[in-house]
């Protein structure tokens, strides 16, 4: 009873809130292994609001967390026609079903606990779920060398994308390829000159390096996918502690279809607990 109070107190953020108790017990060691850190509400707020989702789309929040862009979308950017958060932390997918709950958020929002990264179309569509049009993440931040089982889904996603990413690309990476693939997997919108979109926020050491800038520019020439860069204007969740040290990058699907194209090899098998686990 005193959780249900304290979640819908009018000064209380329950993202925020539920983020902080997770923090306080969950180790640092295991958290920092994971790559997990927390959003702060003013910047999910601040990133909606320069490419703010239409009534029309169907957002996948890719590794919701405790459901702080869910929140802000209820309560900044109205109807949308459907949120799906993904989240391969038990208690963190738990987290945001709370949040949903408390938001008293449409049965169109959904939280799906399950490894984004191993996520294909198809997958959506046996559980019921629209395809994304729209992803938004703070994904994960571990580097190359701390990834275990990897071979796989960098196997799935060259196949899928004709994108082979970098031996020193770290989780960044391939969220935002398979975001790619998930939001442009629909040909019909693009036709319709309706592309889909994405909306990362990256660390700064994440979105500079040579191997990321090379990464962006693949997506351009193979996938139409344009970007652009802005800084974050407001201090990261004090939740952990972080600094402001992120860049906000949008990647926007062109209207016309990409210049190459590659061939589509069959599909290797992939384990949910192959990466991030």
């Amino acid at each position: 009873r005193r959780f249900h109070e304290a979640m819908l107190h009018p000064d209380v953020h329950p993202p925020t809130f539920l983020a902080k108790l997770y923090t306080s017990a969950s180790p640092i060691d295991r958290r920092k292994r994971a790559g997990q850190f927390f959003t702060a509400a003013d910047a999910a707020n601040w990133a909606l609001s320069i490419e703010p989702p239409l009534s029309t789309d169907d957002i996948c929040d890719a590794g919701a967390g405790t459901g702080v862009f869910a929140d802000a979308i209820l309560r900044k950017c109205g109807n949308v026609r459907s949120y799906t958060g993904v989240e391969i932390d038990p208690v963190l997918a738990l987290c945001c079903a709370h949040v949903l709950d408390s938001a008293n958020a449409p049965n169109s929002f959904r939280v799906w606990y399950a490894n984004f990264l191993v996520l294909r179309d198809r997958m959506f569509r046996a559980q019921g779920l629209k395809l994304p049009s729209y992803v938004v993440a703070n994904p994960p931040f571990v580097r190359f060398h701390n990834l275990a089982g990897r071979a796989s889904v960098l196997l799935s996603l060259k196949s899928s994308l004709g994108i082979e990413l970098s031996s020193l690309s770290g989780s960044v990476a391939y969220f935002l390829l398979r975001a790619a693939e998930l939001a442009g997997a629909d040909k019909s919108k693009l036709i319709e000159g309706r592309g889909g979109r994405l909306l990362f926020l990256l660390p700064k050491e994440a979105a500079g390096a040579a191997h990321a800038r090379l990464l962006r520019e693949d997506l351009r020439r193979e996938h139409g996918w344009t970007w652009r860069e802005c800084a974050i204007p407001v201090v990261q969740s004090a939740v952990d502690r972080r600094s402001n040290s992120l860049a906000l990058l949008y990647v926007f699907e062109q209207k016309e279809s990409p210049v190459t194209s590659h061939t589509v090899r069959p599909e290797p098998a992939v384990c949910v607990g192959d990466v991030l686990r």
